[in-house]
């Protein structure tokens, strides 16, 4: 009899780490604050959240991400194709946006990339990119390698439930917690 509470939790364990979307409530910020809906974090493991522009517009591809999130990654793969690999025809798939979060009252992650293609020798420079929505669209607020400035974090409200956890304080790493 005692064994079944002890299944029922395994199983629960079980599924939820097989679950490929994560759902979390956060405290409303923004225009979610003024419509008091309730913005949701979602986040991807690297098969649904790294797109291509092939597969940016698969359903099986950011899952519950809001439309303008993914136009944005669309229009930001085309940038990257344009700027990072000179438009090279036989790089047209080479740019990859590795988003590992998205909150639906407009802020998300991503890593930065290339996934190398027969005929196609450019490539882009890894990084990580931070997003923000912000008069009415999405805009990266950072890219780098390194850690983010904190006074750019606090400035935009990025929560650091998005996935960001340290930034840096003129010349010192210190701990972020934001909304």
């Amino acid at each position: 009899m005692k064994r079944q509470p002890l299944l029922v939790l395994a199983a629960t364990v079980l599924l939820a780490t097989l679950l490929p979307v994560t759902t979390t409530h956060a405290a409303p910020v923004g225009a979610d604050r003024a419509a008091g809906a309730q913005p949701r974090l979602y986040t991807y493991t690297d098969e649904q959240g790294d797109v291509t522009a092939d597969t940016v517009h698969d359903t099986g591809k950011l899952p519950k991400a809001p439309r303008s999130f993914r136009s944005f990654v669309d229009r930001r793969l085309t940038a990257l194709w344009r700027a990072d690999l000179d438009s090279d025809p036989a790089c047209d798939s080479s740019a990859v946006v590795g988003v590992s979060a998205v909150r639906t009252d407009g802020y998300g992650m991503a890593a930065i990339g290339t996934d190398r293609q027969r005929g196609c020798d450019r490539s882009v420079a890894g990084h990580v990119e931070l997003y923000a929505r912000r008069s009415g669209g999405w805009r990266t607020i950072y890219g780098g390698e390194d850690i983010p400035p904190c006074a750019r974090l606090i400035k935009v409200g990025f929560p650091s439930a998005v996935g960001v956890r340290k930034c840096m304080d003129g010349d010192q790493v210190v701990s972020y917690q934001h909304g």
